[in-house]
């Protein structure tokens, strides 16, 4: 019954804002098909006032919502989620974006594919392709710029991060090109771009060259960064320091996601740099931690390096010790982002996994487990050095560092450990406990993908060196 379902709906909805229940609720809004249509998309086209826009109020449940949606393929959808795909928060533009090619997709018969996307939808498409192809022209220029502003070491988070970001654009071009031309043709070429082999991505980019306007407007920027882009130069110091400001204004006025933001500030703070006061104040109200605790810290440094900034950075307000573990926090996510195991992880899902790592400290000549010991918990080497030992005669396999992991196997299984791991030289561990993981991949699944992904790469390499070496 309508009543009754409406009813239903709008209470799973609620639990799409709850990340220990999103995942079950998602999958029940799925389960009910397109008897859920109706009232997911009126969550979705609720107008909403200037101040929830401003403070991302909903962004969550409307990204959950999308992705639902792409997953039911209801031809009523399309038109719907077309009006999502400009002048809306980021992450919801994003998620219009995937759902879009996820409808196209999954919609089983041509002729509604046809009847669906009218000419107003693909005109909405192609204006959200354009745009973002400007983002990625825009962000390149960035990263040239930044690359070249050797004398400050917090510009390489802002190039790390940018980079990443452009990859993720240039993914979503992907999905709506989809739409616009011959999709086999832009999902091998995808695959190619995938690969890690450049004459396959040269392949790639050939391929699309050759499917219509559209496609080759992407394929010159993926062209242009496989070749190395322009080169800029700069000599004096206060050209250096006067150019990061103008990029880092233009980059707090533009659209971003949560993690850059916060690495903005981050930046900000790291740097000392003046007259961003106004831009951070803004930030610490944002309702992300991640955003809002960066921004307090960078006002923390500029409020201790200039008198007249005194009391800007909330001091009042806040405890020395809150501050320091704000930043701290943000120190212990880029280090994890230096984690090769977390590699593929993004920022913003980095702070979650900081949630649940407890540090540990072993002096040299220490036992850190025992092989056929009961495993529980994955490892990570903050400093110091550990050895990997196998059999009663302790045979060393391997000796690992700074950043490098082990017990890896224990948060995805519950076999025994293979090998005892004894500490070399005086080192400090991040512990992630199986079940701590597990709760957290529960409210997170995406974090799974990423994970199981670097564990495949990691292990065809292995197999690769293996192989190479008989």
């Amino acid at each position: 019954q309508p009543e009754i379902d409406a009813r239903i709906v709008d209470l799973l909805i609620l639990y799409l804002d709850d990340p220990d229940y999103r995942f079950r609720a998602n999958d029940a809004l799925i389960r009910m098909g397109r008897r859920a249509i109706p009232h997911l998309h009126r969550q979705l086209t609720r107008k909403r006032s200037n101040k929830e826009q401003q403070k991302h109020v909903g962004v969550a449940v409307r990204e959950n919502i999308l992705k639902c949606i792409g997953e039911i393929a209801d031809p009523r959808s399309v038109s719907v989620v077309s009006t999502l795909l400009l002048r809306q928060p980021i992450r919801v533009e994003d998620a219009a974006i995937t759902a879009l090619a996820a409808l196209h997709r999954n919609i089983e018969s041509p002729e509604l594919v046809e009847q669906s996307f009218t000419p107003e939808v693909l005109e909405q498409v192609r204006r959200s392709y354009g745009t973002i192809l400007l983002k990625i022209t825009r962000d390149r220029r960035h990263i040239r710029e930044l690359e070249h502003i050797q004398k400050y070491q917090a510009p390489a988070l802002l190039v790390d991060t940018l980079g990443r970001a452009t990859h993720r654009r240039e993914e979503l071009a992907l999905q709506l090109l989809e739409l616009l031309a011959e999709p086999a043709t832009v999902r091998a070429a995808a695959a190619g771009l995938h690969s890690r082999d450049r004459r396959s991505k040269a392949e790639a980019i050939e391929l699309l060259e050759g499917s219509g306007n559209e496609a080759a407007a992407l394929a010159s920027l993926l062209e242009q960064e496989l070749e190395g882009g322009d080169d800029l130069d700069w000599d004096d110091e206060d050209e250096d320091r006067r150019e990061i400001h103008e990029i880092l204004i233009d980059l707090l006025i533009t659209k971003q996601h949560a993690w850059f933001e916060a690495c903005l500030a981050y930046c900000i703070g790291e740097l000392r740099l003046l007259g961003f006061d106004a831009f951070l104040r803004e930030m610490a109200r944002d309702p992300a931690p991640l955003i809002k605790n960066n921004a307090i810290v960078a006002l923390e440094k500029l409020d201790a390096g200039s008198s007249s900034n005194r009391g800007a950075g909330g001091r009042r307000k806040r405890g020395r010790k809150e501050v320091e573990q704000m930043a701290i926090d943000m120190e212990r996510i880029l280090f994890l982002r230096s984690v090769p195991l977390f590699a593929d992880i993004d920022g913003n899902d980095l702070q979650w996994i900081n949630e649940i790592t407890r540090e540990k400290k072993f002096k040299s000549g220490q036992t850190v487990f025992r092989e056929n010991d009961v495993g529980d918990s994955l490892y990570i080497i903050i400093k110091g050095s550990v050895r990997v030992l196998k059999g009663e005669n302790q045979v060393i396999l391997e000796i690992l560092e700074e950043r490098e992991t082990f017990g890896e196997m224990s948060i995805l299984d519950q076999e025994p450990r293979s090998a005892t791991v004894e500490v070399q030289k005086d080192a400090t561990l991040l512990a992630i406990k199986r079940d701590d993981f597990q709760r957290l991949l529960l409210a997170r699944p995406q974090l799974a993908f990423s994970l199981f992904r670097t564990i495949s790469r990691r292990l065809r390499e292995a197999v690769t060196r293996f192989t190479a070496s008989h």
